[in-house]
């Protein structure tokens, strides 16, 4: 998502972004260095591993306009009936991590720490 909405921002594309669902945004180098803490540790059982805020997809694209200075304008707020998709989404998503960050000492990085983080990459 954070790609898409830089991608669009930056070429002046106005986007329309869904703000009645909650997500929980997962850097991909959080979620590998999880499942890195399971193996390591040996421990056994299910590990909920994701990130540890909650957001509207609509509040993580104005986060994703400030953190690299593009135009918040370009980005509307709709409700998810606005698409069509296949499978419905439900309105709120996400993981309750506590037994991960309690005994794999997993800690996930803010979403301002991944957008930085995505933004070293970049260049």
């Amino acid at each position: 998502m954070v790609l898409w909405v830089k991608k669009s921002l930056e070429s002046g594309k106005a986007i329309k972004v869904v703000n009645d669902q909650v997500r929980t945004p997962t850097l991909v180098e959080d979620l590998a260095i999880g499942c890195q803490n399971v193996l390591e540790t040996q421990t056994k059982g299910i590990f909920h591993i994701s990130g540890a805020q909650t957001f509207t997809p609509y509040e993580i694209a104005l986060e994703v306009a400030g953190f690299f200075q593009l135009d918040k304008k370009l980005i509307s707020p709709v409700t998810a009936d606005t698409f069509k998709e296949v499978g419905k989404r439900p309105p709120k998503t996400g993981f309750v991590i506590e037994r991960a960050k309690n005994i794999l000492g997993f800690t996930p990085r803010s979403l301002k720490e991944g957008l930085s983080f995505i933004s070293n990459q970049l260049g």
